[in-house]
């Protein structure tokens, strides 16, 4: 009998079909949490990115949102690369992020 190993380099049957079991389970989790039992202030975060994918997407292709935090945060990250890395992705995020805040603030969605 052969066996199919879980990795997406692979992508098997049993990949899809894991993968999917558990995004499924997710969905049904996020679901009661946020409709079901009314708890959303805690995925505000979620919904600014939700809302400007697209834009978010393009811009961080256009963009170097990695070198931004980098020139912000060269001199507080002192320590081994896996830290500075680590603080540039943070860093990255946290730009794009408010990016993302002031847009919705101001009620500026990309769609198409």
């Amino acid at each position: 009998m052969p066996e199919f190993p879980i990795i997406k380099k692979v992508w098997t049957s049993s990949f899809a079909l894991t993968t999917g079991g558990i995004s499924l389970v997710l969905l049904a989790l996020f679901y009661w949490i946020i409709d079901v039992r009314g708890w959303s202030k805690w995925a505000i975060p979620f919904v600014v990115i939700g809302m400007n994918p697209l834009l978010i997407y393009l811009l961080a292709e256009v963009v170097d949102f990695e070198g931004i935090a980098g020139y912000f945060l060269n001199g507080p990250l002192h320590g081994s690369a896996e830290i500075q890395a680590l603080g540039i992705a943070i860093g990255s995020l946290s730009a794009k992020w408010l990016l993302l805040f002031f847009l919705y603030k101001q009620k500026v969605f990309v769609k198409i």
